[in-house]
């Protein structure tokens, strides 16, 4: 698994840098919500035609990866985590 996260991180990446340099900074939340909504949408109408469509589960990733970087809350999380494993 890990092996493959390598793989696929820079791609996320890529697709991440991307989206930010056409569409800027999410302004909120709401924003983010309804991006993550087009996206999700996007990959559930490929999925009911029967030709999922990865790239459209990539663009999801990236745009929830790039609002938790946008919002820094690294250590907040961590701590959520841990507090779920216990």
């Amino acid at each position: 698994m890990q092996d493959d996260l390598r793989l696929l991180l820079p791609i996320i990446s890529k697709e991440m840098t991307f989206a930010r340099r056409e569409f800027g900074p999410y302004h909120n939340a709401h924003e983010l919500e309804g991006v993550m909504r087009e996206e999700y949408e996007e990959w559930w109408d490929s999925v009911k035609a029967n030709q999922e469509n990865d790239y459209e589960l990539l663009q999801l990733a990236s745009v929830i990866i790039r609002y938790l970087i946008q919002r820094g809350n690294f250590a907040e999380i961590e701590v959520m985590q841990e507090e779920r494993w216990l």
